[in-house]
């Protein structure tokens, strides 16, 4: 359970880096999932450089810094919302895929590439839904608690599929989160998740 917590991370990070990191990941996911040592060092050591570039550049995290932010505002509601049964790597790779579903539906995403991430979260993502408080007042008010938030509007970090660019948003509507739990929701439980 931490092992693919912690793999939740790596994978948002690498595929946050680019398409370089996504076709790693596509190609390698098999050997990270057995452990390989060394795959595990490069793509732990890609996932940090990539991070440091940020901090380094915002060291107090009041710019671009908040960019690392995403997929955790609803990643951070998971974990309220499930009193820390799901533990915050998983949460975080949930809300990978929340957060890339609110982009496809502004059509920033193409169906191919929300898919292809997806496809890479399933494979690490392993819940018990009943834990999960999924009551939309709930999640939305949960969403509106975590730290980065300000002021009325939700403010959630999205990706722009071009360079994969990501984007601080400050106008996510409730219809739009709404969306995308349903659509994470649906994901899980086609895979058996109960």
């Amino acid at each position: 359970k931490d092992f693919e917590s912690g793999l939740g991370e790596v994978i948002k990070f690498n595929v946050m880096a680019g398409e370089e990191g996504l076709s790693l990941l596509e190609r390698r996911l098999g050997s990270l999932l057995e452990r390989d040592k060394e795959l595990l060092g490069q793509v732990v050591l890609r996932s940090l450089n990539f991070k440091k570039s940020f901090i380094e550049e915002d060291e107090f995290d009041r710019g671009v810094r908040i960019q690392l932010n995403f997929a955790h505002t609803f990643g951070h509601a998971f974990e309220t919302l499930s009193r820390y049964e799901i533990p915050h790597g998983t949460a975080v790779a949930m809300g990978v895929i929340a957060a890339n579903h609110v982009s496809l539906q502004r059509g920033w995403m193409r169906q191919e590439l929300a898919a292809r991430i997806e496809a890479l979260l399933l494979e690490i993502i392993h819940v018990d839904l009943q834990c999960l408080n999924t009551d939309r007042n709930a999640l939305i008010s949960a969403m509106r608690k975590d730290k980065k938030q300000t002021g009325n509007s939700l403010t959630t970090v999205l990706m722009k599929e071009v360079d994969m660019e990501l984007c601080i948003v400050h106008d996510t509507s409730e219809e739009e989160i709404e969306e995308a739990i349903r659509h994470l929701l649906t994901l899980l439980r086609e895979r058996g998740e109960s």
